[in-house]
């Protein structure tokens, strides 16, 4: 049985000494935001962003399964390496700019062409409802069909 003394003792510790349990929680806490941080920065590349935090892969999945709101950030993430994409093919839709330099020495800015091939993509995946697809045309044509059962023509 402790003594009042005792007691007295093991409060006070415990409002001087740092809670080693609340310390790792905060690092798992920190750990987790730069591994969003990371995700971002790597359009979701988990090996990337592990290894740039320096955590296993394991450590991120299992976050994933055990922490609801750190995998709901996480899943929202994936919309961020989207609209990259999609941006990367509006620029290409649109036709890259880029600065270049005369022999002069001078700079000049020079538009490309649009990527057809961009457009094409573009029309074929969200221009479905106005006609912008690929479809096979089949046509077949049926002379006749003789049909035998038990030597019987049908």
């Amino acid at each position: 049985m402790q003594s009042q003394e005792q007691k007295k003792s093991a409060k006070l510790r415990s409002k001087t000494e740092p809670n080693m349990e609340e310390d790792k929680g905060q690092n798992v806490t920190i750990k987790k935001d730069a591994m969003l941080q990371a995700l971002t920065a790597s359009l979701g590349n988990v090996t990337e962003a592990a290894e740039k935090i320096g955590i296993a892969r394991k450590t991120h999945y299992e976050w994933l399964k055990d922490d609801a709101e750190y995998s709901a950030a996480v899943a929202s993430l994936k919309n961020v390496a989207l609209d990259f994409a999609e941006s990367q093919l509006k620029k290409l839709m649109e036709g890259a700019e880029r600065q270049a330099l005369t022999h002069d020495g001078e700079v000049v800015t020079i538009k490309d062409a649009p990527n057809t091939s961009a457009v094409i993509f573009y029309l074929k995946t969200q221009g479905k409802q106005r006609g912008y697809i690929e479809r096979q045309e089949l046509s077949t044509e049926i002379k006749s069909i003789n049909i035998t059962i038990d030597g019987t023509n049908i």
